[in-house]
């Protein structure tokens, strides 16, 4: 991921960065996107109106906790993701109850599964192609394979980088990743399993 850009970001995370600034029009149209979708499912387990605004408020804080988070992605949209983060509060809170739990046939009235699926299926490609990415990371010479991880996975920059490893200049130290980089596409390439 380009740490520069936000490339990699649903178009609802400019959504995100108002309701992390606090900006009041983003925390409400958040609310409006997500409330009937809570309610409704909370509606047909019989609890009140007021259990739903308090799930928004919880979920409201476990949300704030992304906001600080600068590897975070939003890769769905922001109903879906804080949807999400409000249903698993409820469902520890009806396991602390011993209530029944929550099956998928009701979220399928409220949320499209299908939507879901394909997530799911894309996290499980996404999933594969990391390995895969693993895999050929040990195949490169030691020296690549360090720069890829120090400045991919560890986040350090190029300036870091270049004193760590003894290079020059953080100029040497950048060119010397994209050559990392792109060894490491050429093994990939030949590779017929990578789509």
């Amino acid at each position: 991921m380009n740490k520069d850009t936000d490339e990699d970001q649903h178009p609802d995370y400019q959504l995100f960065r108002g309701y992390c600034a606090g900006n009041t029009d983003a925390i409400r149209e958040l609310n409006k996107q997500t409330f009937p979708l809570i309610w409704g499912l909370l509606k047909k387990y019989h609890s009140p109106r007021y259990e739903g605004w308090d799930l928004i408020q919880e979920g409201a804080v476990a949300l704030l906790r992304y906001c600080g988070k600068a590897d975070f992605i939003l890769s769905v949209p922001l109903r879906q993701f804080y949807f999400s983060i409000c249903i698993r509060i409820w469902l520890k809170k009806m396991k602390k109850k011993g209530r029944s739990s929550v099956t998928n046939a009701d979220f399928t009235e409220y949320v499209n599964l299908n939507a879901y699926l394909s997530l799911e299926e894309e996290e499980k490609k996404k999933a594969e192609r990391l390995q895969l990415i693993h895999k050929y990371l040990y195949l490169l010479e030691p020296k690549h394979r360090k720069i890829i991880v120090a400045y991919y996975l560890q986040e350090k920059s190029h300036e870091e980088i270049a004193s760590e490893m003894d290079f020059p200049t953080s100029g040497a130290a950048r060119v010397a990743k994209f050559r990392a980089i792109d060894k490491l596409r050429k093994l990939m390439v030949q590779n017929p399993d990578l789509n």
